[in-house]
């Protein structure tokens, strides 16, 4: 069995682009829509060479109650939200809490961050777009998933999910419900992100605040 690490962040995007130009996907009228903070610095990198613009979706994980570790669902900056009903219906978690921690997560982390990293713009409007949804790596399928979810209602043209890594099962699933996935690695048994990423840094504000002044809108 191969065993898949990536040394360094951007080690992962050669096998992407191999991908994404043998696949002959649209380039014209795509646009790039990095999902996770972690990965923007090699969605900056894919978008450049790509030569297309790129954007941020804002989204937050909610907790499940008295257990931080606990993710039973994701919201994002259009207030979409997808919920682990198994988890809720498991830990007897109510809607009313899901849909509350939801808004409260909106107020006080996505707003301010996005007043704070984005100036208070809006997302772009996607509508008509050839979207690729980029995540350096998928590991519940909540993030992904909401992301989808903005993307159907926004009215995109087609979406194309992008990670070099994620869990088979939910590549299978998106395989389902997008217009393409490319993922070079879908593992059977995953482990986690730290374990493929075994150096992963954080990036700090002013790097990623940097990065979307530089791309986000940027029209090609």
């Amino acid at each position: 069995m191969q065993q898949i690490v990536f040394e360094e962040k951007e080690d992962s995007l050669r096998a992407i682009l191999d991908m994404i130009y043998l696949k002959n996907l649209p380039l014209q009228n795509a646009i790039l829509v990095a999902i996770g903070r972690d990965g923007i610095e090699c969605a900056q990198t894919l978008a450049t060479k790509l030569k297309v613009p790129m954007e941020f979706l804002f989204t937050q994980i909610i907790s499940a109650p008295h257990n931080p570790e606990c993710a039973i669902a994701v919201v994002s900056e259009d207030m979409e939200i997808v919920i682990n009903e198994r988890l809720i219906d498991a830990f007897d978690i109510s809607l009313d809490y899901v849909y509350g921690e939801a808004q409260r997560q909106y107020e006080e982390v996505i707003l301010p961050s996005r007043y704070q990293l984005r100036k208070g713009k809006e997302l772009t409007s996607l509508k008509g777009k050839d979207v690729f949804l980029f995540d350096l790596g998928v590991e519940t399928g909540f993030r992904i998933g909401v992301a989808i979810k903005t993307c159907m209602n926004m009215e995109v043209k087609s979406i194309t999910a992008i990670a070099p890594i994620m869990p088979k099962d939910i590549y299978q699933t998106l395989c389902e419900i997008c217009d393409e996935v490319c993922c070079p690695y879908p593992i059977e048994y995953y482990v986690s992100m730290a374990h493929y990423f075994p150096h992963l840094a954080p990036i700090s504000d002013e790097e990623f605040e940097e990065i979307l002044n530089q791309n986000t809108t940027k029209e090609t």
